[in-house]
């Protein structure tokens, strides 16, 4: 049984500026929600600027450089990387070479945004965060108690029905850990949004990474091409003595692959009928951010 007061968290976004008006947009529903729980946007650091001027007006968001969450090594190489996509994988002995001290290695936002989702808890004043994408909104207010159990374990949101994608990342993910890949159920996976992160789970994961792999952990994820929540998951759930999480789905967002105004508003409105607390706007979505906001408007505060 958890003890009485523990059952707080932080949102943690890892963001930059091509996600920033989707941010805002998250922002604003988190307000018109009344929503108090504590909120950190790691942002890159050549970014920041930018980011404090937009959200001058926003005392309910604390702002972190990216530098201060990544170490030295992987924020320079996240700045080589910076605007590139992820890249094609390596071939093993190159991947070998990567993690040799003082291989200049580099990483796309992508990769570096999942190392700062286990790397938060240098920023973060509580024993629990929350990773939430730039993209998610939300429609209803959640509060810290969504992601415990009625014990007060935090939650390990565990999906079934995965890809060939999630597949693989499960089995490099489980390499990196020393766990037999065939031992497992395939159809497992950690990956959704949001997802709830114990800080001393992650603690022990990073320790036990680095310990295997005899490299930081951040050099170990990318040479592994392993996983953030793919990793944290199966420790969590096959390692993490005595288990300091429960496992079970969360189910409270969707993602919203409406390409058209004309059916957007009706995802809107199915997302509700549904209980869903938090939709995702696709990347491709083909709505201007300004009708967007107006139909959330339109329905922030139904029941």
């Amino acid at each position: 049984m958890a003890e009485p007061g523990r059952r707080r968290v932080t949102f943690v976004t890892p963001t930059f500026a091509g996600d920033l008006e989707r941010f805002r947009l998250l922002r604003l529903s988190m307000r018109a929600l009344g929503m108090d729980v504590p909120h950190v946007a790691v942002v890159q650091t050549e970014d920041l600027p930018l980011f404090q001027r937009a959200t001058r007006q926003d005392p309910g968001v604390t702002l972190v450089a990216s530098a201060d969450v990544l170490a030295p090594q992987a924020e320079k190489a996240r700045r080589r990387g910076s605007g590139r996509a992820p890249r094609r994988p390596l071939p093993l002995a190159k991947r070998a070479l990567q993690a040799a001290p003082g291989w200049r290695w580099s990483m796309s936002g992508w990769q570096a945004q999942q190392l700062v989702k286990l790397g938060a808890g240098s920023v973060v004043d509580t024993d629990h965060w929350v990773s939430l994408d730039s993209d998610s909104v939300f429609l209803r207010p959640v509060s810290a108690d969504a992601f415990f159990d009625d014990s007060g374990l935090l939650l390990l949101n565990r999906l079934t029905g995965p890809g060939p994608q999630q597949a693989r990342a499960q089995q490099r993910s489980a390499r990196l850990l020393g766990l037999d890949p065939a031992l497992l159920d395939p159809s497992v996976y950690y990956v959704d949004v949001p997802v709830p992160l114990h800080r001393h789970v992650v603690s022990d994961l990073l320790s036990v990474v680095e310990q295997r792999s005899g490299v930081a952990w951040t050099v170990a994820f990318q040479t592994s091409r392993a996983t953030e929540y793919m990793a944290y998951g199966l420790y969590a759930e096959h390692l993490d003595v005595p288990r300091r999480t429960a496992a079970r789905r969360l189910d409270m967002s969707r993602l919203l692959y409406a390409y058209d105004s004309a059916a957007f508003p009706q995802e809107l409105d199915d997302a509700l009928a549904n209980g869903v607390s938090l939709v995702m706007i696709h990347s491709l979505l083909a709505v201007p951010m300004s009708e967007v906001q107006a139909a959330l408007a339109r329905r922030w505060g139904r029941p």
